[in-house]
C-alpha cells in the first residue's frame, strides 16, 4: 500500500469503517464464511498492489485501506478528513460488484466469489469507486 504526498493521512485523517450493503443479487445464494474470508483476503490482496490508496468519492479525498468482515457483515476502512466524515456517514450508501462461481451441481452454494469494485451513491446513480470490473 503506498501513501503518496496526496494522501489524506497526511492531512490529519480519522478511520471511518462503513457497511457495504449486499447487492441484491446475492441474496438467493449460500455462502459460506470461509468462502467470505476467500472472497475479502483476494480483494484486500488487490488493494495492496495499488500505486496509490487515495480514491476520490464526488468531491471528497478518502484512502481505501481494506475490507473486513463482521457479525455476517461487510465493511471497508478507509481514512477521511474530518470535515468529510458526517457527509460521507449521513449521504452515500455503499455496496460492491464482482463474480460468483456456483459449487458442481448446485445452483446456489457459492464456490468462489470474487469482489470487484466498491460502488458508492450519494442519492443518484451508482459510481465505481476504484473504476474496476462491474459484473453483480
Amino acid at each position: 500500500m503506498i501513501f503518496t504526498f496526496n494522501s489524506v493521512i497526511f492531512s490529519g485523517a480519522i478511520e471511518l469503517e462503513m457497511l457495504l450493503e449486499n447487492p441484491v443479487a446475492l441474496e438467493k445464494y449460500i455462502i459460506s464464511e470461509l468462502v467470505w474470508k476467500n472472497a475479502i483476503e483476494g480483494f484486500n490482496a488487490e488493494l495492496e498492489k495499488r500505486g496509490r490508496v487515495l480514491e476520490r468519492i464526488e468531491d471528497k479525498h478518502v484512502d481505501i485501506l481494506k475490507l473486513k468482515y463482521s457479525n455476517n457483515q461487510l465493511y471497508f476502512w478507509m481514512l477521511v478528513l474530518e470535515k468529510d466524515i458526517e457527509d460521507i456517514k449521513n449521504n452515500f450508501s455503499f455496496t460492491y460488484t464482482g463474480e460468483i462461481v456456483l459449487e458442481k451441481n448446485s445452483e446456489l452454494k457459492v464456490e468462489r466469489l470474487i469482489i470487484g469494485d466498491i460502488l458508492y451513491q450519494n442519492g443518484g446513480e451508482w459510481k465505481n469507486l476504484l473504476k474496476k470490473r462491474l459484473t453483480f
